[in-house]
């Protein structure tokens, strides 16, 4: 059989980042075959923002995991694989070890995260109501948002413990917090014991937007489409009283991620979907949620 001595490395890592590629991940820096987390921007993704990762192990059965924090989405790579019962023996206590591994960096530091989102909420004041990102978005700070200097910070709730926050700057570009916890996390912007349903929705601006038209309701952000689901289903455990998908529309991208997970979203927990609709209106903005809807003068 093959050992890793007879493997080029660099061929190793080629083939590593070719299969990123054809999963839509395309890394603009470097990766090492170091065993460890690596973060890096991906390409076409916003300015800065680093929310690719990736792992790459060396050894008897080069293997790899790769990922994107922000769609949620996670990719398994191996060079070739074992044959013999003792190959497959050895690569499973690889696959173990980097789970392991993994795991391991992925508590430490959200640990660490929510740590430091604890210290910037002690350190900041409630949200000002004419921030420009409020402004623009016709809003008001709902749900116990904060702010510190001209950034605004969203608290992410798992279950009630605070885990991380989102940073919306004034420019409106968004940030979660390095090594922060995402998957299942919340805010709910309203405290309300019986409310009518539950709205879940993705993006801060679309759930203060709701949340307005809805007062008899709790709106949700679960911040990202990949958690509507996981979100849906807390809430369902939550409350006694119909559950309602807000997804985004997203038109403007192949495959409509918002939509696509929206419907799953509401499947899981038989609960209604609802999209904003843009027929007759100026699409010029490429509009997707609820915030853009009522903002291009429509009704909820």
């Amino acid at each position: 059989p093959l050992t890793f001595l007879e493997f080029n490395m660099d061929t190793i890592v080629t083939e590593f980042v070719q299969a990123m590629h054809s999963n839509g991940i395309v890394p603009t820096e470097p990766i090492l075959a170091t065993g460890q987390i690596q973060r890096f921007h991906i390409e076409g993704d916003t300015s800065q923002k680093k929310n690719g990762w990736a792992v790459l192990h060396s050894g008897p059965f080069p293997t790899g995991v790769f990922g994107n924090w922000k769609t949620g989405e996670k990719f398994r790579w191996i060079h070739h694989k074992p044959t013999t019962p003792e190959e497959q023996k050895e690569f499973a206590a690889t696959m173990k070890r980097l789970q392991q591994e993994l795991e391991k960096t992925k508590k430490r530091e959200q640990k660490e995260a929510a740590t430091k989102a604890r210290e910037l909420i002690d350190n900041s004041n409630p949200a000002d109501s004419n921030h420009p990102y409020l402004i623009e978005k016709q809003i008001t700070p709902l749900g116990k948002i904060y702010q510190q200097y001209e950034t605004l910070l969203i608290p992410m709730f798992d279950g009630i413990t605070l885990a991380s926050v989102q940073a919306i700057y004034k420019d409106g570009s968004k940030q979660f917090l390095k090594g922060g916890k995402t998957k299942g996390c919340y805010l709910k912007l309203s405290s309300m014991e019986n409310p009518d349903s539950v709205i879940v929705c993705e993006g801060f601006a679309t759930a203060a937007t709701l949340q307005s038209a809805n007062p008899g309701n709790i709106v949700v952000a679960a911040f990202t489409a990949s958690n509507l689901a996981l979100v849906a289903q807390s809430m369902k455990m939550l409350y006694q009283v119909p559950i309602v998908v807000a997804a985004d529309n997203d038109q403007w991208t192949e495959g409509n991620p918002g939509l696509e997970k929206g419907h799953r979203a509401a499947a899981l927990v038989g609960g209604e979907l609802i999209y904003p609709d843009f027929t007759g209106m100026d699409t010029s903005s490429k509009p997707t949620d609820f915030n853009d809807y009522v903002r291009l003068g429509g009704a909820l």
